[in-house]
């Protein structure tokens, strides 16, 4: 019995003594039973095979190694006595046992809970959990820190409990590895964990050289954003304004055709208000006046080229005429046996240079015409012969500076009779065409049947005045009123034109009182429009002028050259070339983010960064 008691008083310091705990033991059976005959309390026992807990199905998801047979994990409180009292040299050599939020080792996870980690012990949890895993599926692998801490960052899904920088830049680089390569990040986790180095399997499988490079990848990615983000606008100012240089012409004519179109809609409104208010005969008439004043204005030009010619020419002859005269009157003995020929050659002259005043008046009637022209050019023939007969009187006269004059304008004439003679045609020709349209005029208004009976004009004279009259109509008497009186040689047909210029005048300012719509009354910007829109009126076709007028309206923008065109104010062509652009550069701005990630890339490789 004593010896028994001895044996016991001998081993019991050996049974007291704590024997170091085998943190890398394969089994977790065993270290349950370690940590319970130490006192240490277990939280509770994690199958990483089978348990929901996160981040446990993701990372099942990814790392798809085959697992042991034992896959349990434990978790114990770090904040325990026991555990402060026996392991707390493992935990924190230097004894700063307050500084560690967590510990995994092998298969224990130990987690302190002191104060303020109370709120983040999940987050503390998951990131234990995972290295927990990584040892489990993967155990003696001497993983990189870049990978092992950016799994655990990564799957944790908040690194924020980390103090340390260098794990927060881990995790964005395995983040952006995911973000990047998801569909391959499986097949390089199951040849880094097993049996290839982290950098080979990252080669082999995402084509990145190692994890310096792969860290220069994402910089390159986050740094692409903000430019990315200003090149979009940039990009979609520079690529509108040159797609709005190629289609301002087609832009232009959309915009005229629209303009003409709302012209159109316009004007056909005005003139079923007009058309209820006046009858169609009354328009026609109102046309044709208005043609009749056209061709009065083209008539009177006409006349007035004609007279401005041989008013030039007789001139001409009357110079050399009396050049002629002062020469031969003081060297010529016998010259006033001529002064009776020279005097009613001159006379004939001056006859020829005064018919121009009287031709528009002359031409009024139609038996006059080819008379006058017939007799003027034949009256200077004969004196232009006449005065050469006396010129050539004298015989073996000296030719001086004023006879080859007169030769020279005896030359000349011979060339400028026949153009006078087909600018006097064309003169009478238009006469005759005013004078047709001054019947067709009349025809129009002889019979005042075709004016409405409520007309203030029926039964009173023509000449009246015309305040309480339609303006259009007012203006077609005006010009009929005009052309008789100069056909009857009561006025000249300047006069008249002048008349009907008053009376085009009145018509645009009665009118677009009449009108009485902003809108509509601002489309008629002078007396052409309106003379425009008499002539479509009484052709029923309102689309030729609402046309011309949207082409005159509509004025382009100034084009400018060089550099100054870009800092023009957009038009509405720019602008929605801009926002078509903004929008294809807004969706695809990952592209775009992507493209100046691998410029920031070749940039850093230039550098040799």
């Amino acid at each position: 019995m004593i010896p028994i008691l001895f044996l016991i008083l001998v081993l019991s310091p050996l049974q007291l003594e704590i024997t170091p705990l085998d943190w890398q033991t394969e089994g977790s059976r065993q270290l349950e039973r370690e940590l319970r005959s130490r006192g240490i309390p277990i939280l509770r026992v994690i199958d990483v095979r089978t348990s929901d807990i996160a981040p446990l199905p993701e990372i099942r998801k990814y790392i798809r190694l085959p697992l042991p047979e034992d896959t349990r994990v434990l978790l114990v409180d770090g904040s325990s006595p026991a555990f402060n009292e026996q392991f707390a040299v493992r935990l924190q050599p230097d004894g700063n046992t307050q500084s560690i939020d967590g510990f995994t080792q092998g298969r224990l996870i130990a987690i302190r809970v002191p104060g303020s980690l109370e709120k983040r012990f999940n987050e503390v949890f998951r990131h234990e959990l995972v290295h927990a895993y990584l040892n489990v599926v993967a155990p003696g692998r001497n993983l990189p820190p870049w990978l092992e801490e950016g799994l655990a960052c990564y799957f944790s899904g908040s690194p924020n409990h980390l103090n340390h920088e260098t794990y927060r830049l881990y995790e964005r680089d395995m983040r952006y590895l995911f973000d990047h390569y998801s569909d391959r990040v499986p097949y390089f986790l199951a040849d880094a964990l097993s049996s290839m180095d982290a950098n080979d399997a990252l080669f082999l499988h995402l084509r990145i050289p190692d994890s310096v490079r792969l860290h220069i990848m994402r910089l390159s990615w986050e740094n692409a954003l903000w430019i990315s983000i200003l090149l979009v606008p940039v990009l979609a100012f520079i690529f509108g304004r040159f797609l709005s240089e190629l289609l301002y012409p087609w832009y232009v004519g959309v915009r005229r055709r629209y303009l003409g179109y709302q012209y159109m809609k316009r004007l056909r409104k005005l003139e079923r208000r007009i058309r209820s208010e006046i009858p169609h005969p009354v328009v026609q008439f109102v046309a044709a006046a208005q043609k009749a004043a056209a061709q009065a204005d083209i008539a009177r030009r006409s006349a007035e080229r004609l007279e401005h010619r041989l008013h030039e020419i007789s001139c001409r002859f009357l110079d050399c005429a009396d050049s002629l005269v002062t020469y031969f009157a003081p060297r010529f003995p016998g010259f006033g046996v001529y002064m009776n020929a020279l005097g009613e050659a001159l006379h004939t002259i001056h006859v020829f240079r005064d018919a121009g005043s009287g031709i528009s008046s002359g031409l009024a009637q139609a038996e006059a015409g080819p008379v006058m022209m017939e007799q003027a050019p034949a009256g200077m023939d004969r004196a232009i012969s006449a005065i050469g007969k006396i010129a050539l009187a004298r015989p073996s006269f000296p030719p001086d500076r004023c006879v080859r004059r007169w030769i020279g304008a005896q030359e000349d004439w011979k060339r400028e009779r026949e153009q006078l003679r087909a600018l006097w045609a064309e003169t009478a020709s238009e006469f005759e065409a005013l004078r047709g349209r001054c019947r067709e005029l009349g025809e129009y208004s002889s019979d005042l049947s075709i004016l409405p009976e409520s007309s203030p004009v029926s039964g009173r004279g023509l000449s009246e005045t015309f305040s309480d009259v339609h303006p259009l109509l007012a203006y077609g008497i005006a010009v009929r009123d005009a052309l008789d009186q100069w056909q009857a040689g009561m006025i000249s047909l300047p006069e008249a034109v002048e008349t009907i210029r008053h009376a085009e005048q009145r018509r645009f300012q009665d009118f677009r009182t009449w009108i009485d719509d902003r809108d509509t009354g601002a489309l008629f910007r002078g007396d052409q429009r309106v003379a425009e829109f008499v002539e479509a009126l009484a052709q029923g076709n309102m689309g030729g002028p609402a046309r011309r007028w949207g082409y005159q309206d509509f004025v382009p923008r100034i084009r400018r050259e060089g550099y100054l065109r870009w800092l023009c104010p957009p038009d509405a062509l720019e602008a929605a070339s801009f926002m078509l652009f903004f929008c294809i550069f807004g969706a695809s701005w990952v592209y775009l983010r992507r493209f100046c990630a691998f410029f920031l890339q070749g940039v850093d490789r230039l550098l040799g960064g």
